[in-house]
């Protein structure tokens, strides 16, 4: 996937513009650092899963990183 994005006629389409995403949320972040320290918020959108739980639903799994995908993207730990 990451060679088909990085093509010579998918790059600005695809890369380019999420990139450019990706500096958005970088700055909406850094906007609010201006005014706090630290932003608390829920890593999970419910409970967390039983072992083995992920394994019966795999949607399950990738939710319960719904919370922490913008962090990532930011560059934020």
């Amino acid at each position: 996937l990451g060679s088909y994005v990085l093509s010579s006629g998918f790059y600005d389409a695809y890369y380019v513009q999420a990139q450019k995403v990706r500096r958005v949320i970088t700055d909406d972040f850094n906007k609010a650092f201006e005014s706090c320290d630290i932003i608390a918020s829920p890593t999970l959108p419910g409970k967390p899963l039983l072992r083995g739980e992920g394994l019966k639903d795999p949607m399950a799994m990738v939710l319960s990183d719904l919370y922490t995908v913008s962090l990532n993207l930011a560059g934020l730990p």
